[in-house]
């Protein structure tokens, strides 16, 4: 990836709110940079039940992304691996987690 300011940029507006719109002509690379950045976040879908399940979609959208780490996020209070790399946890573990990573 061609090395651009904007990057520092969007990194702190995401340190700031939970999402940032990336705006611009055609091959720019928006892509190409949220791809970049995706890399470096976790990855995270919120299920409500006690017994969550990926959806396809969620494999796919890990598969593009490769985000640094992944989880499921249920109303249960166990933390339990479901696949490699995919971790089923509650919110609370979670929020303690993330909290961590900062």
């Amino acid at each position: 990836m061609i090395p651009r300011r904007i990057t520092t940029h969007v990194q702190h507006a995401l340190k700031r709110q939970a999402a940032v719109a990336l705006i611009g002509p055609r091959q720019v690379g928006k892509t190409t940079l949220a791809l970049a950045l995706a890399a470096k976040q976790p990855s995270i879908e919120i299920k409500r039940s006690l017994a969550p399940v990926p959806s396809k979609g969620f494999y796919h959208a890990r598969e593009d992304l490769k985000p640094s780490q992944t989880f499921i996020v249920y109303a249960g209070h166990d933390t339990y691996p479901i696949a490699k790399g995919i971790d089923v946890i509650g919110v609370r573990a979670l929020a303690e987690k993330l909290a961590a990573l900062e």
